[in-house]
């Protein structure tokens, strides 16, 4: 099972020898928890989107062309892909994104994020059904019995040492201990937390023609 607030709390009261500290309380530990958790899902993600993976299928009517992210995706960080619906499992196309320059010339659909709003132009094409595929935001650490995703469970020693040390420095003692623990687990983050499928890694794709994306696979 994935770490819980309270055994990450625990953990890090151990780390940061605040075990009988009651100048910190629960609230603030889950509040550095949840600041540290932030910064592991930077890191993982740098190393592979597909970590934290979410979706969010919505149709536009003409004439309208725009969605509110805030209002109805409200964990987007990244976007991955859009696809356009055909109506059928696998009928989609994935749809490419307008430069900004482009937006009032354009013969077929495109899209692109700007603030909370994600818009699809040509707006005379616009109507339809997408899914948009994005990084997610993690969810706020609160409740004791929050847990983490279990991509990043392996990785809960980087919350505890990271709350361990925003908890010393309230308290105006030395962290540099800890700070250098950090920095040592991030190097290992940033060098292991790469393609999460080891036994088969992405392959390189190469485009033939103006159509199809086709796998290029390695030479023999």
């Amino acid at each position: 099972m994935p770490t819980t607030v309270a055994q990450l709390r625990t953990q890090a009261q151990a780390r940061a020898d605040f075990e009988n500290d009651t100048n910190v309380s629960n609230a603030a530990w889950a509040s550095f928890l949840s600041g540290g958790r932030q910064r592991l899902r930077r890191l993982m993600a740098k190393a592979d989107p597909q970590y934290f993976v979410a979706n969010k299928t919505f149709t536009l009517v003409s004439p309208s062309f725009t969605y509110d992210l805030l209002a109805n995706a409200p964990t987007f960080w990244k976007a991955l892909s859009l696809d356009y619906s055909y109506g059928t499992p696998d009928g989609f196309q994935q749809v490419g994104r307008f430069l900004w320059h482009e937006r009032a010339n354009l013969s077929d659909r495109r899209f692109r994020i700007y603030g909370n709003t994600l818009e699809v132009r040509p707006q005379t094409l616009a109507a339809g059904t997408y899914t948009l595929w994005y990084i997610a935001q993690p969810a706020v650490l609160s409740a004791d019995a929050d847990a983490l995703d279990l991509a990043e469970d392996i990785y809960s020693e980087f919350l505890v040492l990271d709350a361990a040390i925003k908890a010393r420095k309230r308290q105006m003692k030395d962290a540099a201990d800890l700070q250098s623990e950090l920095e040592e687990l991030i190097s290992e983050i940033r060098a292991n937390a790469g393609d999460n499928d080891v036994g088969e890694p992405d392959r390189v794709l190469d485009v033939e023609d103006t159509v199809y994306w086709r796998p290029r696979l390695p030479r023999p």
